[in-house]
């Protein structure tokens, strides 16, 4: 069975289309970053064709809502997982040989029929040569050639854009650290944290749940301060642990959905994203990462809506006649537990 991974110009506007979409309905997810991009810039594909064109790579836990490029600049100490394709086609192969041109650059190890594990160790370049079969096809060879480098510096970023992330104490945040060489240039650095935590029980590097694109931070049970310090330069990342208690402000996903107060139509049901309300934790009006807190939601006018929270981040909201929606939010455990709410207002009309 062909394994498709190479979208076209289409799929790829439709893709920004969706997430442009999203975004303006949603706002950011709680743990979400974004590293700045040029827009006059077109997207790179996310697979690496062979030099003789004949197979092609891509990371093999790509996320589900973006695809990451490989790249063959690869930051030493790297270590990931590839998967290979008959590049045409896109069919399944079977490699039956990869090996490196220099082992004390490149390390490769076998993992399955399709699966190859590389692990960028000293500075300097090598190719990875292979010969798989296709189908009844026969044997197809085909070479990669990779340049390890040593990072001169690292860029965090954080959820939300936030220069200074804040976290719950015993929660996690995801972090994205960036690597480049020395002219400035991204390169991968999959597998590889570089940077460290200090004080060092502060927090800790999940083990098992990263992905290629992000760092998970699993942060200790007292509230502080702490930094993620880069590896190759002074480049640092401060980061605040609260408590629940902390919390002393709520902010909408998406505000401008909500200013002005939006005209909700009677009987249209909740399929319209205006009768879906987002809000999030926050500290003097910066929401928290990936802050999962129980939320309340009251109505002041029940002949005109019903309110209803659904999970920790969200409200739907119901019209019953027309008139003047008033209803609150609230995180109950904000404020030492006394709670921390926002009035807002609809209009349901006709």
């Amino acid at each position: 069975m062909a394994k498709s991974f190479r979208p076209s110009y289409s799929s790829y506007f439709t893709i920004t289309l969706f997430i442009a979409i999203s975004l303006a309905v949603t706002g950011c997810s709680n743990g979400e970053y974004s590293t700045p991009v040029d827009p006059s810039e077109p997207n790179p594909p996310p697979y690496e064709i062979g030099e003789e064109g004949k197979i092609a790579a891509l990371l093999a836990d790509q996320l589900v809502d973006r695809e990451i490029r490989l790249g063959r600049e690869l930051a030493s100490g790297a270590d990931f997982e590839l998967l290979f394709v008959e590049a045409d086609t896109e069919a399944e192969i079977e490699i039956i040989n990869a090996e490196s041109t220099d082992d004390e650059i490149l390390r490769v190890e076998q993992i399955n029929d399709d699966h190859l594990r590389l692990e960028a160790v000293e500075e300097g370049s090598a190719t990875l040569k292979m010969s798989a079969t296709v189908g009844d096809e026969g044997v197809i060879d085909d070479g990669f050639g990779f340049t390890t480098s040593i990072p001169s510096s690292v860029d965090f970023f954080g959820c939300s854009n936030a220069e200074r992330p804040v976290v719950l104490v015993e929660e996690s945040l995801l972090i994205r650290a960036v690597t480049r060489n020395e002219a400035g240039d991204e390169i991968a650095s999959f597998g590889l944290t570089p940077f460290q935590i200090e004080p060092s029980d502060a927090a800790v590097v999940g083990a098992t749940n990263r992905t290629r694109a992000e760092i998970e931070i699993l942060v200790a049970g007292e509230p502080q301060s702490f930094a993620l310090k880069s590896k190759f330069d002074d480049t640092e990342m401060f980061i605040d642990a609260i408590e629940p208690g902390d919390v002393n402000d709520l902010v909408l996903v998406n505000p401008s959905l909500w200013k002005p107060p939006p005209t909700i139509q009677l009987g249209e049901g909740i399929t319209d994203f205006a009768w879906s309300v987002s809000v999030r934790p926050a500290v003097d009006g910066q929401p928290i990462c990936n802050a999962e807190l129980a939320l309340e939601a009251t109505t002041d006018t029940p002949e005109i809506c019903s309110v209803a929270a659904d999970g920790s981040s969200s409200t739907d909201v119901e019209a019953k006649d027309v008139g003047t929606c008033e209803f609150a939010l609230t995180f109950p455990a904000g404020n030492d537990g006394q709670g921390v709410s926002k009035q807002l207002t609809a209009f349901v009309e006709e």
